[in-house]
């Protein structure tokens, strides 16, 4: 905060793309591993769980996005502070709230709405926060 007003930081327009992907692919990925994990046979041998896993479609569309989600966090890395990125990331808190809501049809308590409303005041006070230009930054 500065002059009593929220700035939110200088960065580039291919960051913030990146982390909104990333925490799109993030939300995406958790929903895909609770169907997946609800479609498993119920049992405790692991070879059994495995097989049963790798044979699922489901399994290798969740690999694809999980190694897709590394791609675009280790570019937005390459360009962003972590100390700046990370923490947005727990925006993928509220979107695997509201898709599990939606979705998976789970119920929301008062506890899981204040919650999100701690999550989103704190990542919009750390997104605000000043700090110090990536080398990349610096260049441009």
């Amino acid at each position: 905060m500065i002059d009593g007003k929220i700035h939110v930081k200088n960065v580039a327009t291919g960051i913030w793309l990146g982390l909104g992907l990333t925490i799109t692919l993030d939300c995406i990925d958790q929903i895909i591993l609770k169907t997946l994990g609800a479609s498993l046979p119920d049992t405790d041998d692991v070879s059994t769980l495995a097989f049963s896993a790798i044979t699922m479609p489901m399994t290798w569309l969740l690999l694809a996005l999980m190694l897709t989600k590394l791609g675009v966090w280790l570019t937005v890395l390459k360009r962003a502070d972590l100390s700046f990125a990370q923490p947005l990331t727990s925006l993928s808190y509220v979107g695997v709230g509201i898709l599990s809501f939606l979705w998976l049809g789970e119920v929301w308590t008062i506890r899981t709405v204040l919650s999100v409303v701690l999550i989103l005041v704190g990542v919009s006070l750390v997104s605000s926060a000043p700090s110090n230009p990536t080398e990349a930054e610096r260049v441009q």
